[in-house]
């Protein structure tokens, strides 16, 4: 079992990793991040909403989508451990979001809000720096994607999300999938049992 204190260890490698933090950084850190516990289809924030919280999934996993006005869901991001989770539009600019993020398993995450983040970087300016280098992690990940979605063939599609997002394949419910790769559900599986003519 995952306890607070080894979520908050886990947190500060992530961050160590990047470059070493100073001790009262990381006693800052660790006193403003909060554990939480999410149960399989919890949202963590609903379109519409403005994004007050950032969370760092250290076990489970969750994805991101917005709804069409037919109500059909498609998955923007899939996120695992060790990913930070934000509706991204609303974070950075404190506006209603326009995606619903959702607990697909129990999940346990660290949670942190919008002002004391911003206390951090003010009061800690080299967290700027880790910061930066996470968001950098990030902007390719979302490029990877968008790659991927440029292809008009699915074969093409799944090639890329096999290349980009392999680690997706084998812990993630196909409907998401095929979501995330922008087809259907029966297109995805028979390329990926390679039936697909």
């Amino acid at each position: 079992m995952i306890t607070a204190l080894k979520s908050k260890k886990y947190l500060l490698a992530i961050f160590n990793s990047i470059s070493p933090l100073s001790t009262a950084l990381q006693e800052k850190l660790s006193a403003s991040f909060m554990e939480i516990t999410a149960k399989k289809n919890d949202l963590l924030i609903v379109e519409g909403q403005v994004c007050s919280h950032a969370w760092l999934l250290i076990d489970g996993l969750a994805r991101s989508y917005s709804t069409s006005e037919d109500q059909k869901e498609s998955t923007g991001r899939i996120m695992g451990a060790g990913y930070f989770i934000t509706s991204v539009i609303s974070w950075y600019e404190q506006v209603p979001a326009i995606e619903t993020i959702e607990v697909l398993e129990k999940s346990i995450l660290l949670r942190i809000s919008h002002i004391d983040l911003q206390k951090i970087y003010a009061d800690f300016p080299e967290f700027n720096y880790h910061a930066r280098v996470l968001t950098e992690k990030y902007v390719v990940l979302m490029s990877k994607r968008e790659v991927m979605l440029r292809k008009n063939d699915a074969k093409e599609r799944y090639s890329l999300f096999n290349k980009y997002f392999d680690k997706l394949l084998n812990t993630v419910p196909l409907k998401f999938l095929a979501s995330f790769t922008r087809m259907e559900r029966a297109t995805f599986t028979k390329i990926k049992n390679n039936k697909y003519d």
